[in-house]
């Protein structure tokens, strides 16, 4: 660690002046066994493996005491099991205690954030003086990759299957594994090529954008939460679970992209950005949750409205969003005036059935009516001959 000491130093913008080389070397050590610690149980231990895929539900904001309630019902019936004997046959705990659910959803959250970030050369540093013959086969890059897909903010769990060739840390590999599918990409150029549009400051909420006749639909076939695309009128957008834990995993992907780091792009931001387009009150996420797009457990819209909001606030939108074509066609499509004129009819008149068989009987009669005008008339013009 020691030897590391310069390369380590450069990994971090703070002046690390206050920490000897053998302090920052402790930390590197304590921090790296710590993270190779759970990669390699969470690999070797399938019962973690589960927790670790339902460990978004931990953000769910509980109005009573179920959460605690259940970690209580978790100690109680894994105590027997944490206790172990060692080769002396004293008691000992087994680390298996960090598997209540709560301890081990709030260190997936604290691994990506990035002031706990550590060079991920120091993981692979010291798995490979500690590993041994029967671990060359394991890959910490693929194990980590697949741990924090617990955390991931929408319920489909496919990711990226292009990983980095250099894995900085932690969140930088997180981050990697958000892209959006090809086909959504194709679809958002494919709507920026279409345009002249150089730039949009601004677009209708969601709401705003309903009356104009814009559909919303959530999207079913996609990859992750970033498969937002705009196609003949309607927004296909995936669902995505808000809960205490998305500002934190939010900011943390923003504060990452916007260090402007080689070959990084940035989705989030621009998803953020998106969205917040979308959401300008309390009845925007509303319409979403209506839609499914959204799966609040914040407690109420009002909240989950100021959180996405609170995003976007003193963040830098560096342009080039893969957005960009969806939200042009998005602004044009809503400042048509033939959308608004249909959005209106069928709002006003087949909003219901009883509307629609009133217009129908309306126009039957004004068919009969026409038509007896027209006898009427074909009847004084060319009366019967006798």
């Amino acid at each position: 660690m020691r030897k590391m000491d310069a390369d380590v130093r450069g990994s971090y913008s703070e002046d690390l002046h206050h920490l000897s080389v053998n302090d920052l070397a402790l930390i590197m050590l304590l921090d790296g066994c710590f993270i190779i610690h759970v990669l390699l149980k969470f690999n070797e231990d399938e019962e973690w493996e589960g927790i670790s895929n339902n460990m978004v539900t931990l953000g769910k904001n509980n109005d009573n005491d179920d959460g605690q309630e259940e970690e209580e019902d978790i100690a109680a019936g894994h105590e027997e099991d944490m206790v172990v004997l060692d080769i002396m046959g004293e008691k000992q705990i087994d680390l298996r205690v960090v598997a209540v659910k709560n301890v081990w959803g709030n260190m997936l959250y604290d691994l990506v954030k990035v002031e706990n970030q550590i060079p991920f050369t120091i993981i692979q540093t010291l798995f490979s003086k500690l590993k041994t013959p029967g671990d060359e086969e394991i890959n910490l890059v693929e194990i980590a990759r697949l741990l924090l897909r617990g955390i991931h903010p929408s319920p489909y769990q496919s990711f990226a299957t292009d990983l980095p060739e250099h894995v900085h840390h932690l969140l930088h590999l997180f981050h990697s594994t958000f892209v959006p599918s090809d086909d959504c990409l194709k679809i958002n150029s494919s709507n920026l090529q279409k345009q002249n549009i150089i730039d949009v400051e601004w677009i209708p909420s969601a709401t705003e954008l309903h009356l104009a006749g814009v559909k919303f639909v959530k999207k079913g076939s996609a990859t992750n939460f970033l498969d937002i695309s705009f196609t003949n009128g309607t927004i296909e957008i995936p669902q995505v679970m808000l809960h205490d834990d998305t500002n934190t995993l939010f900011r943390n992907l923003i504060a990452f992209e916007q260090c402007y780091y080689p070959q990084t792009k940035n989705y989030i931001t621009a998803y953020v950005f998106f969205m917040d387009y979308m959401i300008n009150a309390a009845k925007d996420v509303e319409f979403f949750e209506l839609k499914e797009i959204f799966i609040n457990w914040l407690g109420t819209p009002d909240h989950a409205a100021t959180l996405i909001n609170d995003l976007c606030h003193k963040i830098q939108d560096a342009g080039g969003s893969f957005l960009q074509g969806s939200i042009q066609c998005v602004k044009i499509y809503y400042e048509s005036r033939w959308h608004k004129w249909r959005a209106k009819l069928m709002r006003d008149y087949f909003d219901n059935p009883w509307a629609i068989v009133s217009l129908v009987a309306a126009l039957i009669l004004l068919l009969l009516t026409v038509e007896q005008s027209i006898f009427a008339a074909y009847s004084y013009f060319h009366p019967p001959k006798n």
